[in-house]
């Protein structure tokens, strides 16, 4: 059995929500989802967990994970500047979940299963992924049926998964998904292609290694579109799509069936606080 480190992007800002959204409590002693996600990775075999933040973070972080709780947790900084052709630009808003993902690149040397903070996977995801993971040294989306992902406070944008025998081909990017009467509309309007059960990617990958490589290449061809339109993203689905597209990388997906849930909306908090106290966790989680 190999061991799985756990890569949490936290760095992002919530532009529709306005601030850290994740970092806001919603368990009944204020734990934050991300604290639910590291308390489900270690209880099923992770051993390792690396935090990429925005490095105003990192104090208050430390000292609650590393110095409070003495959990084997790490941090990385993503960056706000980047170089293209020798320039340096720098912005406020950090530049993606890709890029991101490379901040880790020098603190991972095994697989890993990558999730975003501010999204509720539920234990039974972290299982599937570290039993794969601890096996195998290939690559895994684990995906979720659109109907298990939706906001009640408002529209959301999913990626499609779009598989062939198992395996992901590419994923659909989906914008203002909300269903009424049992259909599905996007951009509103009906989209009988799209369904209730369709699968669609939450941003929980398990890679090896070697993906490093290859985000590298597809964000140093970014670079000259994000220099130019500094309000554009290098996104980890994108560039997903875009190595696998070139053959690249296999990536098998592993449906779950936990019900999601995360952070976009502000009206979203009181439903997560209702949805946590379904859930069987320890109160207060983390015990001092």
């Amino acid at each position: 059995m190999q061991q799985v480190v756990l890569v949490i992007l936290a760095a992002g800002l919530g532009a529709r929500f306005g601030g850290f959204k994740q970092l806001k409590g919603i368990g009944p002693n204020e734990e934050i989802i991300m604290d639910y996600s590291i308390y489900d990775a270690l209880s099923v075999g992770f051993e390792e967990i690396i935090l990429v933040v925005q490095e105003c973070m990192i104090p208050d972080l430390k000292k609650k994970y590393c110095e409070d709780l003495n959990l084997p947790i790490s941090f990385c900084v993503q960056t706000q500047e980047i170089v293209v052709q020798n320039q340096k630009i720098n912005r406020e808003k950090p530049w993606g979940t890709g890029h991101a993902l490379l901040a880790a690149k020098n603190s991972v040397s095994s697989s890993f299963c990558t999730i975003n903070a501010d999204d509720f996977y539920g234990r039974n995801s972290f299982q599937l992924a570290f039993d794969y993971l601890s096996h195998q040294q290939k690559n895994c989306a684990i995906v979720f049926p659109l109907i298990k992902t939706l906001s009640d406070n408002g529209t959301v944008n999913r990626a499609e998964i779009i598989t062939d025998k198992g395996h992901l081909i590419s994923t659909i990017e989906r914008e203002n998904i909300f269903v009424s009467n049992n259909t599905v509309y996007h951009d509103f309007k009906k989209d009988d292609s799209l369904r209730l059960d369709s699968n669609v990617s939450m941003n929980m990958w398990g890679f090896t290694p070697a993906i490093f490589d290859f985000l590298e290449t597809e964000f140093a061809h970014s670079m000259i579109d994000l220099k130019n339109n500094l309000a554009l993203e290098f996104q980890l689905p994108t560039a997903v799509n875009s190595i696998i597209a070139k053959h690249a990388l296999e990536i098998l997906v592993i449906p779950s069936d936990e019900n999601w849930f995360g952070i976009t909306y502000q009206a979203d908090l009181k439903s997560n606080k209702e949805n946590i106290l379904t859930k069987n966790y320890p109160s207060p989680l983390w015990k001092s």
